[in-house]
């Protein structure tokens, strides 16, 4: 596997979505823990603003860009969806919805290979420099990595 599949921090797997067109976040846009989430909107493969985001909307941009079950894309949406301000009502919710933390109903998202932990900064939103260094600092340079090597990064 090469390391450049590993940068934009979702699985290496046949793809059908162009990871081609890039922006940041742009004041106002919302983004969550899930780096996975936060490449899609970057990438505008979902709502680049972070809103609006819908189950069937998941399960298609998930399915197409990362061959990601429907099953588990469904499961995982509509476990987001009560965390909303409006309890799920509309079918909608945004990534900052489902940036939580200590909450029952909530899925935590600890461990990213790209944030702090929340417990660790407060904020398991924002990109950490220092967290991503780490990580690759486990591939001690290497166009091409391992299965071994990647679970020990991860570790």
């Amino acid at each position: 596997m090469k390391l450049s599949t590993l940068l934009p921090l979702i699985p290496a797997v046949s793809c059908t979505i162009s990871f081609s067109k890039w922006h940041a976040p742009l004041p106002g846009d919302l983004r969550s823990p899930c780096p996975a989430l936060n490449a899609l909107a970057n990438h505008y493969i979902i709502p680049h603003n972070g809103r609006n985001l819908t189950v069937p909307l998941l399960v298609e941009a998930f399915k197409a860009s990362m061959n990601i079950s429907p099953d588990f894309t469904t499961f995982v949406a509509t476990a987001a969806l009560p965390l909303a301000p409006d309890g799920g009502a509309s079918g909608q919710f945004s990534l900052q919805d489902i940036s939580v933390h200590g909450r029952q109903d909530g899925m935590e998202h600890d461990g990213s290979l790209s944030r702090e932990d929340y417990d660790v900064s407060g904020d398991a939103t924002r990109f950490s420099p220092r967290v991503f260094r780490e990580f690759l600092s486990y591939f001690g340079g290497k166009e091409e990595v391992t299965l071994k090597l990647a679970a020990r990064a991860r570790w």
